[in-house]
């Protein structure tokens, strides 16, 4: 399983900026046993004895499994933080909690790439009064996602191509060598609702890649079929969203342009001939004109991106009605309700596999050799050999070893726990998505509008 590093969002300028953390994996919580072995002690045994954890002040030196729930394209920002109880000057300081999170709305014709606030200037003043643009908060529309390959070193520690930080009574506990690497996959499968004909779906002009720390990448596109991208750790795939959407996402919109009848015009089969409404108290006007309809079902196919390109010229521009479809997307912890005009949801699908070579293990025995550096098993336990040996059963005899931490036995072998996570060989492979809240932009119609008008 690789590790979902959380997405880190430097916003801000100079002394202004500051890290912003977004969880999109649920974290896994690691510890070790940590200690020295003094073998000047009388009799020898181990000191600094205790636990070494990944519970770091800081979100992305933490590990991270696959998360149930679709990591959601939002921004937030710091509202508190706390001095990091290590540091004796007091100094250091990391942010403890964040306001509640928002969508980053997305809005049809926008690069995906650019900035969120690509224009963000505000207002504010320097320590001599005098007005300054306000740093950007430079904060991505959408922002990439990264999956790290995990190692596991001779204590079983997990370690990613960024690092996870272990500590004990606030000493880093250091990670040695790696004896066990993953090899993973990120799959893109669909994006959802479906735009495209077949998979992955896409929108016309959007592109999903996959791209490894080594430079390789694949990318998918509306014509590619899925793609797949393959690391071993410590290598990472990148997930990277870009282009912009088109009109397809709101398919609900409608364009009305008429002739007079006495005109000479060239009908369209596929545009939808329909009366005009009026009140029966005043003159009927479909006597005088012929009204048609370009919708969602009634136009050549040719234009769906944007149907007002299908009205003929020659005609005159009877009305226009964006899509104002209610739909379910976003969320609004202020007010609850979800349920909005113009607006979608849009998932983007991935399945990642996970595969990590099985620890060797012996089981521990009388009689059994168990050199230093192997790996035994005893009581349902795993422990790496610190000092080997064969276990005897000279009085006093070995009992081999137990426990979560250290274990001396009678005859001086020395073994160190390895606990479960250490263990495994894949975890939390499978579906993971990402979802962008996208809005109708009105302001494209409204702007075709008046070219129309004005032709």
């Amino acid at each position: 399983m690789p590790n979902y590093k959380p997405v880190v969002e430097s916003i801000g300028a100079g002394s202004s900026n500051i890290d912003v953390a977004y969880e999109i994996g649920t974290e896994i919580p690691l510890a070790y046993p940590s200690g020295t072995f003094d073998a000047n002690a009388n009799p020898p045994a181990y000191i600094n004895v205790g636990t070494a954890t990944s519970d770091s002040n800081y979100r992305d030196k933490r590990h991270y499994t696959r998360s149930n729930n679709t990591y959601r394209q939002t921004w937030k920002l710091p509202n508190g933080v706390s001095i990091d109880s290590c540091d004796s000057s007091g100094q250091t300081w990391y942010i403890d909690s964040y306001s509640s999170e928002t969508d980053r709305i997305v809005y049809l014709g926008e690069d995906l790439t650019a900035s969120l606030n690509n224009n963000y200037t505000g207002c504010c003043f320097d320590e001599n009064g005098n007005q300054v643009p306000e740093p950007s908060l430079n904060q991505k529309r959408v922002t990439e996602i990264v999956l790290e390959g995990i190692t596991f070193d001779t204590y079983g520690k997990v370690n990613t191509a960024s690092g996870i930080e272990y500590k004990a009574n606030c000493i880093v506990e250091p990670i040695v060598s790696t004896v066990r690497s993953e090899t993973f996959t990120v799959t893109f499968n669909s994006m959802v609702p479906n735009i495209a004909d077949n998979a992955p779906y896409l929108d016309d002009d959007i592109t999903v890649t996959l791209e490894r720390s080594d430079g390789s990448s694949v990318i998918a596109t509306s014509s590619t079929g899925t793609v797949t991208m393959s690391a071993v750790a410590p290598q990472t795939i990148t997930i990277k969203i870009g282009g912009e959407f088109g009109k397809k996402l709101f398919p609900d919109e409608v364009w009305e342009y008429y002739y007079e009848k006495n005109s000479e015009f060239t009908e369209i089969p596929s545009h939808l001939n329909v009366d005009i409404e009026f009140n029966e108290r005043k003159p009927n006007p479909n006597e005088l004109f012929e009204l048609y309809r370009i919708d969602k079902d009634n136009n050549t196919g040719q234009n769906l991106n944007d149907l007002s390109q299908e009205v003929p010229e020659g005609s005159a521009l009877y009305a226009y009605r964006g899509d104002r479809t209610e739909r379910e997307a976003g969320i609004n912890p202020i007010e609850g309700s979800t349920s909005r005009a113009g607006h979608r949801d849009i998932v983007f699908n991935f399945t990642v596999t996970s595969s990590i070579p099985v620890l060797p293990t012996t089981p521990w025995a009388h009689g059994t050799l168990l050199p230093t550096g192997s790996y035994c098993t005893k009581g349902g336990s795993t422990y790496y050999v610190e000092l080997g040996g064969i276990p005897s059963l000279a009085i006093p005899a070995d009992v081999g070893p137990s426990g979560t931490g250290f274990f001396i036995d009678n005859s001086g072998m020395r073994y160190r726990y390895i606990p479960p996570e250490g263990l495994v060989t894949t975890r939390g492979a499978g579906s993971f998505s990402t979802t962008l809240y996208v809005m109708n932009n009105y302001a494209n119609g409204a702007n075709r509008v008046d070219e129309l008008l004005g032709d």
